[in-house]
């Protein structure tokens, strides 16, 4: 990422990087690994939504603030899916939300054990 920042074709691409990456490590055991690199790929495509949105936009500093943190439901409702997500048909998809990503934090690379992830999967 320069000064400019980075595009939304930059985050998608990172957000399949990940997203691959996540799926092939659970094959090597390394469960905990795997869930966190799928955080960040949730995390890069929900900025890369976002950044869709706001390419002609100067956004506010908390804006900024929120799009550089790592809170997915924060991502979510700035990329406006929140409600999508609440409205959605498929209630096991709302479930895994809430239940396996929502929990996920970039701290997770701090711990030892992702149980939850090991037994979802």
């Amino acid at each position: 990422m320069d000064e400019k920042g980075i595009s939304a074709s930059q985050l998608q691409k990172l957000a399949l990087r990940y997203s691959e990456d996540a799926r092939i490590l659970p094959r090597a055991g390394r469960w905990h690994s795997a869930y966190y690199l799928a955080g960040y790929a949730v995390e890069c495509g929900l900025k890369a939504c976002i950044a869709k949105h706001i390419h002609r936009t100067v956004p506010s500093k908390k804006f900024i603030e929120r799009f550089y943190g790592h809170k997915l439901d924060g991502l979510l409702d700035l990329a406006g899916a929140k409600a999508a997500l609440q409205d959605h048909t498929d209630e096991a998809m709302k479930r895994n939300w809430s239940r396996i990503v929502s929990p996920w934090s970039s701290e997770v690379r701090y711990s030892i054990v992702v149980s939850l992830w090991r037994r979802r999967w």
